[in-house]
């Protein structure tokens, strides 16, 4: 019987060959993360939100996919952006894609969990992104949107006039500033390193813990519970996508199913307590319940459908 010293010891010995092999990833996101914010992507959303609705939801979540932005981020530029008039579905699409993916996130799934469940993870944003603002459509603005949120003319030429020069300034002054990029990327890293290293550490302390029958029996046979169980494991326990990447590799490798990984990869980013705190300066409370359950569903749908095992 091995000693707590023993598997203390196998558990840091663990963690720094994951750390080691992760790095690399964490380090591109975090730069390709921290140049997107230098260019003027946010133009596109001007362009794009005020099309025909297959047009503007798409365009929507493809630009929030590739969003540099936390949904802190996101939030002023929606505001802004639902002030010059943009159509409240697309916005939605945009803030719901952005909250669940994100540059940094998919190259730190490729190198942490694989290329493929990188692919699946961002298609699977993608078609919720897109399927959840064509029915918003359907959906009265008045049960949807903050009434706190004004739709002015002088609101919204002064938004469209700070929002485009802003960027611009922004975009400027950050490209002809390489000593600035460099500390923001430090910064960023900083943050997201501190919890992928907490959660390399947790994770393999979960492999050195928790015997494998477990995992398989909870997340690995029974498919159909497996997918529901890790979606809705996804709401309370998802902290952050450089902690839970390598929770979720190590669980893979002892058993948990890929449709399972992928229902929580789904579900977790977009029903953090923070981020879903700062969506009601622009969404009614309500809508956001119904939001979170048409989440967890769709999460079970996908993970169900999902042809890896």
């Amino acid at each position: 019987m091995p000693t707590i010293l023993f598997r203390l010891t196998a558990v840091l010995h663990s963690s720094g060959l994951t750390i080691l092999s992760l790095a690399p990833y964490v380090i591109a996101g975090s730069v390709v993360g921290e140049y997107l914010k230098t260019t003027s992507w946010i133009r596109l959303l001007h362009r794009g939100f005020n099309r025909r609705p297959a047009v503007s939801v798409a365009a929507a979540s493809v630009i929030g996919a590739v969003s540099p932005l936390c949904t802190y981020g996101t939030v002023p530029v929606v505001l802004a952006l639902y002030r010059t008039g943009a159509a409240l579905p697309p916005l939605i699409s945009f803030l719901a894609v952005s909250s669940m993916m994100n540059p940094q996130l998919f190259i730190m799934t490729w190198g942490g969990v694989g290329p493929e469940m990188a692919i699946a993870r961002l298609a699977s944003v993608l078609v919720f992104g897109v399927a959840f603002g064509l029915v918003m459509y359907k959906v009265p603005v008045a049960w949807v949107a903050n009434p706190a949120i004004s739709r002015s003319a002088d609101d919204e030429s002064c938004a469209a006039a700070q929002c485009d020069a802003g960027v611009h300034r922004s975009g400027s002054r950050a490209r002809n500033d390489a000593r600035g990029l460099a500390l923001s990327v430090l910064r960023n890293f900083e943050f997201v390193g501190l919890y992928f290293v907490i959660g390399v550490i947790v994770g393999s302390a979960v492999e050195e813990f928790v015997p494998r029958e477990w995992v398989v029996s909870a997340l690995g046979q029974d498919r159909v519970l497996s997918v529901l169980l890790a979606a809705v494991m996804g709401i309370p326990l998802y902290a952050c996508g450089g902690a839970s990447i390598p929770v979720i590799r190590l669980l893979i490798e002892q058993g948990m199913s890929k449709s399972a990984a992928l229902a929580y990869f789904i579900v977790g980013p977009a029903t953090r307590v923070a981020p879903l705190m700062a969506l009601m300066a622009v969404l009614r409370p309500g809508f956001l319940i119904a939001y979170v359950v048409a989440l967890v569903a769709f999460a079970c749908l996908i993970g169900l459908a999902y042809p890896a095992f």
